[in-house]
């Protein structure tokens, strides 16, 4: 069998293929592009062609600027679907309309990359496997649906676009008030950036017809789908609920009695840390109980990183420096008790629970999160990427898309949100005291032999 490196796909003629000529809002783009302002993020509405724009804008440059160029989407098995798979609807491959076979070196299909004459390198990957570019030094980037991306991927390329003066393109819906949603309204006034949103009402083709109709939203109405996904999808309201989000409405509710406030550390009251352990995925929530509220005062993920380093930068990062207990799932293998051990921490179980959604459900009901500008969080606010991550949480479509399984998908969200549960279980099955202790044991009977 021939390596994969050596594979070469031929597609289509490029003269049976269709040009691609941009819509004006797409020809827009293009010209602020063109004018300087390389640091783009799109929030458009569904169908309003933000792959093809991406795809097309990043074959230009690979032709007048021989380098790597990276098309990131939230996985891995997304981005092999919708792009490396995808076909449009005159039944020609999205990677052969923009990048034609005549002009490819070569096509790695095991990698999802493709390598032109010119010498650049296009590379599909998902935003959770960041890590395997290591190593790359990438002048173009895009990242499609960045709302559901893990944002700790900008992290990693911000810096190298910086230094190479490269750039870079965001394009997603807002699916709620998430990263996406304070990126777009933090940058929408800097000089570097062009920000652009689109809902339906503002796209039209080149012969001045809408992209999407109101008789296609109408049908889609009519066809069963949800209102909450319509104004999500082709009006970008970041108000919609999240379609088969786990927490929600407890979470919208958490928003609407203002209990997203300020609630800093309080050195009186004891720090409960709750985590979620995964192969070179840590994840810690930091809880304080004050009478019946429980408080969110710090979180962090750790990716690519050991436990124990995890351990010892969740101790050196934040302003308390004791921890009265570390909760760790009920399966947790034993050797993540003993590192825990290694560092003095008094480790605990969360509760064996088949379904934790009732329980965390509860415990957000009660939760206040603190989302002050803190000096020990890089994010907007502390706990945003926890914030984000409860809203995003959400079940396993099912039934093409017009019910959810009981699983939940396993993203970076998942991380957090398993963190929480932890703490919800063991809450649940071990509830703590007013002051956030567990009651002393009781020795009454040892008493009474003694007497």
């Amino acid at each position: 069998m021939p390596s994969e490196l050596a594979v070469t796909e031929t597609g289509p003629a490029g003269s049976s293929a269709p040009q691609w000529t941009p819509r004006p809002y797409q020809r827009t783009a293009l010209e602020k592009f063109d004018s300087g302002l390389r640091r783009q993020i799109l929030i458009w509405h569904r169908r309003a062609g933000k792959d093809n724009f991406a795809l097309n804008l990043a074959a230009g440059e690979m032709k007048k600027q021989t380098g790597t160029y990276w098309h990131l989407y939230p996985t891995h098995v997304q981005a092999k679907r919708a792009i490396w798979n995808g076909i449009d609807k005159t039944g020609h491959r999205f990677i052969d309309l923009a990048f034609p076979p005549a002009e490819r070196e070569t096509t790695r299909i095991q990698d999802m990359q493709i390598v032109q004459k010119t010498g650049s390198m296009w590379q599909l990957a998902g935003s959770d496997r960041y890590n395997s570019l290591v190593g790359s030094n990438p002048l173009g980037v895009v990242f499609s649906e960045w709302a559901l991306c893990d944002p700790r991927a900008w992290d990693y390329v911000r810096p190298i676009i910086r230094e190479n003066g490269g750039w870079v393109a965001f394009i997603t819906t807002y699916r709620g008030r998430n990263h996406a949603y304070r990126m777009f309204h933090r940058l929408k006034g800097s000089a570097e950036w062009y920000c652009d949103l689109r809902t339906v009402d503002d796209t039209t083709l080149a012969n001045g017809k809408p992209v999407i109709s109101a008789a296609d939203i109408q049908a889609e109405r009519d066809e069963g789908m949800a209102e909450a996904l319509i104004q999500q999808e082709y009006f970008c309201n970041p108000i919609a609920a999240q379609p088969g989000a786990v927490y929600g409405r407890q979470m919208s509710a958490l928003v609407e009695s203002s209990r997203l406030q300020p609630v800093g550390y309080d050195p009186a009251l004891p720090v409960v840390a709750a985590w979620s352990n995964q192969p070179s995925q840590h994840t810690v929530a930091f809880f304080q109980h004050r009478g019946n509220e429980v408080r969110v005062i710090g979180s962090k993920s750790f990716q690519f990183a050991s436990l124990a380093d995890a351990i010892q930068n969740s101790r050196e990062s934040f302003p308390w420096r004791y921890v009265a207990r570390d909760i760790v799932a009920a399966d947790a293998a034993q050797e993540i008790h003993t590192t825990f051990e290694q560092f003095s921490s008094v480790v605990e179980t969360a509760g064996d629970f088949e379904n934790p959604f009732e329980a965390t459900r509860d415990l957000i009901g009660r939760l206040y999160i603190d989302n002050s500008v803190r000096p020990f969080t890089d994010e907007d606010e502390n706990n945003a990427r926890l914030v984000d991550a409860l809203n995003g949480y959400r079940f396993k479509e099912a039934s093409a898309g017009q019910s959810f399984s009981a699983n939940p998908i396993q993203s970076w969200e998942s991380h957090y949100a398993h963190a929480v549960e932890n703490f919800a279980k063991y809450e649940n099955d071990q509830p703590l005291a007013g002051d956030g202790w567990h009651p002393a044991p009781s020795t009454e009977q040892f008493d009474r032999a003694i007497v």
